[in-house]
């Protein structure tokens, strides 16, 4: 188990924003947690970003 302190964080987002990270986290062999799911995907986002940000739809065109 880690020892490394965690803090909450909380943020607004859609309902349709949710069910896609419900529909992600159940293609997962471990089904995990909303939270789980979130932060594996960030990570993911973070490691592998560069070559996925073409992908990422944005608000207004912006960049």
């Amino acid at each position: 188990m880690s020892t490394e302190k965690t803090r909450p964080y909380q943020m607004r987002v859609t309902e349709e924003w949710l069910a896609t990270i419900d529909d992600w986290r159940r293609q997962q062999p471990d089904l995990p947690p909303r939270a789980e799911a979130i932060r594996r995907l960030v990570e993911i986002g973070l490691r592998d970003g560069v070559q996925i940000l073409d992908a990422i739809p944005t608000e207004k065109g912006a960049p």
